[in-house]
């Protein structure tokens, strides 16, 4: 499937199909949900409902998630400082 047309089955049509055509857009005046992906070559295999498997070359992985304006997923900590360069009150358990 072309990359415009998975980008499309996994924003704005669903939205649409649920009945919320606010999600699933950048249009201005809605919220900031944002998923930034990485298209990696890579061989891989993808699994559907009937439990029946499909190899593939490229593979689509999310490298930060932002809902409402807020980042809520950063497997890479690419919006984290380096650890040298953190702020005092790094390595302060909160709430421990």
């Amino acid at each position: 499937m072309p990359l415009p047309e998975v980008i499309a089955r996994s924003t704005h049509i669903p939205a649409r199909i649920i009945g919320h055509p606010e999600l699933g857009t950048l249009t201005v005046g809605t919220e900031a949900d944002i998923a930034v992906l990485e298209l990696r070559e890579v061989s891989c295999g993808f699994t559907d409902c009937g439990r029946a498997r499909m190899t593939g070359n490229q593979k689509l992985e999310c490298f930060l998630t932002v809902r409402a304006g807020r980042v809520v997923y950063d497997p890479n900590g690419c919006t984290m400082p380096e650890w040298t360069e953190a702020p005092p009150s790094y390595g302060i358990m909160k709430g421990v």
